[in-house]
């Protein structure tokens, strides 16, 4: 009867303990969790192009001119707004922020 007394409580204590929070959990947020970055290219009233970048549903960049240049010139094709959307979704899938476009990258996308 002892035995079964003993074999009873041990049993009790260690559902107990692997219930409970005695024993360490990793933190939630140990696994990073990459953010999904999109783009979307739209069409302007002036007949240029600009570009939003996403992150998940959440619109983050809003660009409706040439990056880095002066003016308020968009982009003259839909293709350069998309080359150089693609390169700030790189460099923000990267951690790179803010992911500014330079004028030597815009020459080697052949943006300018």
């Amino acid at each position: 009867m002892k035995k079964l007394v003993t074999l009873f409580v041990c049993t009790g204590f260690f559902s107990a303990v692997s219930a409970s929070n005695i024993l360490p959990k990793p933190p939630a947020d140990s696994t990073p969790v990459a953010k999904k970055y999109h783009y979307q290219v739209f069409k302007q009233a002036n007949n240029s192009f600009g570009y939003d970048i996403y992150s998940g549903p959440k619109k983050m960049i809003h660009q409706e001119t040439v990056p880095g240049q002066t003016g308020n010139t968009g982009f003259t094709t839909a293709a350069a707004a998309t080359k150089v959307a693609g390169l700030v979704v790189s460099k923000l899938q990267q951690n790179i922020f803010p992911p500014t476009v330079s004028t030597e990258e815009l020459k080697q996308l052949h943006v300018l």
